[in-house]
């Protein structure tokens, strides 16, 4: 598996400046690489277009994003049926419905987000 250490390309939807630092602290470690990211999940959706020229490939999502569930949910949508093969890993302080991530790592397990980020691509 340490071969695939840092092929981590990850946008980053997450509305706590304080913790989306803490996720490009933890991902920098491992050199992952941030190509992008958003406040607000209308913002993500947004930039998917974009997400093939970034060469995403990890999202990390918090479903916390201020009065945006149904953005949240349209985010998703569109990035499963645009880009499937783009992993997602809920990043929330509340558990994601099932099927909607791909991993519910949850904030309290952000120090194991470069382990999550190696097994999906692993696996991919």
């Amino acid at each position: 598996m340490s071969e695939i250490i840092g092929k981590g390309k990850v946008y980053i939807v997450e509305d706590d400046e304080s913790f989306a630092a803490l996720i490009k602290t933890i991902l920098a470690s491992h050199n992952n690489q941030v190509v992008g990211e958003a406040f607000w999940a209308f913002a993500a959706i947004a930039e998917i277009d974009n997400f093939e020229q970034l060469g995403v490939n990890i999202i990390t999502l918090d479903r916390d994003l201020r009065n945006a569930d149904m953005a949240t949910n349209e985010f998703v949508s569109k990035v499963r049926t645009d880009y499937p093969n783009i992993k997602i890993v809920g990043m929330s302080c509340c558990a994601m419905p099932k099927g909607l991530v791909n991993v519910d790592l949850g904030k309290g397990n952000v120090t194991l987000l470069n382990n999550v980020i190696n097994g999906l691509l692993w696996d991919s």
